[in-house]
């Protein structure tokens, strides 16, 4: 086996910034997300890969579909009825 993708890490807020517009700010949770995921399905795998490899992107998708849950409200309303 290789070693795993690194799992995205929390974004650290600039000192003395001012909050972000909503919609800034859900594409800098998503977007990492985002990718995480494409990094592991692009991971090659045979007969469905390891237990860690499966464990792994099964982590990276729930991050990504609790992001998209808690910014749904949020987004554009065809990228809503996409993911639908």
């Amino acid at each position: 086996g290789g070693t795993s993708p690194a799992v995205a890490e929390a974004l650290p807020a600039p000192a003395g910034a001012r909050d972000p517009p909503i919609g800034a700010f859900a594409a800098r949770v998503i977007e990492p997300r985002a990718a995480e995921v494409e990094a592991q399905l692009a991971r090659p795998s045979r007969n469905g890969g390891t237990p860690r490899t499966i464990h792994d992107r099964r982590v990276a998708l729930r991050r990504l579909r609790t992001a998209l849950e808690v910014f749904e409200p949020e987004l554009p309303k065809k990228a809503r009825e996409t993911a639908s």
